[in-house]
Formats: structure tokens, C-alpha cells, sequence
């Protein structure tokens, strides 16, 4: 074979490689921005519920997503072990920002006290949405009645 034969080679070799290359570069990017726009949507409709629905009504439809947002940072974490280790932190640190509404949305109660046999007749369980505490302000009714509530 001759020299010129080898640098051929050679030169398709690293063209194939120069392509995987670029490929695999286009594909980290694109699990990047990925990473960051999932990260970005769970911070925003996690604390989209803290502003008041009368001032935007879109924060609380945003707000209501927060299990989407939630469900797509735990996949989007579990592709990244696979296959990008590196960019793992970004949905750990968008849970751990958001870990109190995500917990105010679905709480543990680890050591909640059960009720016992007597109090398991008589007591029931109200699931209700968290409106994140908005009290009526203009004081039209007495006796601090919310009138939102009556």
C-alpha cells in the first residue's frame, strides 16, 4: 500500500468520527436545553400559585400543572442517569428549589399521629385545593367572615 492509500484511510476514519462527534454534541446540547427548559416550567408553576388568581388568572392554571412539570423532571432525571450523567443536577436542584410547594401538593406524612378506634367512627377527611392562604382584604363583613368562603 502506499502512503497516499493510509491517508485516505485515515482521512475517512476521522471524518466518520468528526460526524458521531458532532452528532453526539447536537444531542448533549439538546438534553441540556431540555434539561433547563423542564427545570424552568417546574419553578415557575410551583410558585405560580403564590400570586393572587385575581391578579392573573393564567398563574393559577400554570400552577395547576405543577404535577406535569413534577412527573417530566423525575423521567427527564432518570434519562439522565442513563445516559448523561453529567447533566443530573439540573432536575435535583429544580426539585430542591421547589420542594416546599411540591410537598404543600402531595405531603408526606411519615409521622402523622393515626386516630384511634373511637375517633375513626365519628371523624372524617376533607380534601380541599390550597388557595395558598388568600384572605379577603376589603373588610366588608364582620367578625373576620371571608366572605370568598360564606
Amino acid at each position: 500500500m502506499t502512503k497516499a492509500t493510509n491517508n485516505r484511510k485515515q482521512s475517512k476514519k476521522h471524518s466518520k468520527a468528526s460526524k458521531k462527534s458532532k452528532i453526539v454534541r447536537i444531542l448533549i446540547i439538546l438534553g441540556l436545553l431540555a434539561n433547563l427548559a423542564f427545570a424552568g416550567a417546574l419553578i415557575v408553576s410551583a410558585y405560580a400559585g403564590a400570586i393572587n388568581p385575581q391578579q392573573s388568572g393564567f398563574a393559577t392554571i400554570l400552577n395547576i400543572t405543577l404535577p406535569l412539570w413534577l412527573v417530566l423532571n423525575v423521567l427527564n432525571l432518570i434519562f439522565d442517569i442513563f445516559f448523561s450523567r453529567r447533566l443530573i443536577v439540573i432536575p435535583i436542584i429544580a426539585i430542591a428549589i421547589c420542594i416546599s410547594p411540591i410537598l404543600n401538593f402531595c405531603p408526606i406524612n411519615i409521622t402523622a399521629k393515626g386516630v384511634n378506634s373511637n375517633e375513626k367512627d365519628i371523624s372524617f377527611k376533607v380534601l380541599t385545593y390550597n388557595v395558598m392562604n388568600f384572605i379577603d382584604n376589603e373588610g366588608k363583613y364582620s367578625g373576620d367572615i371571608n366572605r370568598t368562603i360564606s
